[in-house]
């Protein structure tokens, strides 16, 4: 179960990193993509509210999606990029994938 709920996480992780959001004075969830312009719909904002507003890891999941907000780039496709196995963010992203190892169940580490 607990690898179930680790590749949960990656995927959402990965899907709120997608969205390759680009704002002023930081990171929020209603950001339009920073490569398409494309704004989120009210169910992804709601999603990803949700994630970060929860106590036990919401916390490290917003600062490495602040990280990917700020490092994310555009490809020519106009899709977005972000090197997790690179230096930017994996320190972000290793201490959501702990936190979530650590607390298979926060809402942060299973989406809902």
């Amino acid at each position: 179960m607990k690898a179930l709920n680790l590749r949960t996480l990656i995927a959402a992780v990965t899907a709120a990193t997608a969205l390759a959001l680009t704002g002023c004075g930081g990171f929020s969830c209603s950001d339009k993509n920073k490569c398409t312009g494309q704004a989120p719909t009210q169910a992804e904002i709601d999603a990803c509210n949700k994630e970060i507003s929860d106590p036990v890891c919401g916390g490290k999941v917003k600062d490495f999606l602040t990280c990917a907000e700020s490092n994310a780039s555009c490809s020519a496709d106009g899709g977005d990029t972000l090197d997790l196995n690179g230096t930017t963010c994996n320190t972000q992203f290793s201490d959501v994938f702990s936190c979530c190892e650590a607390n298979p169940t926060a809402v942060a580490c299973t989406g809902s």
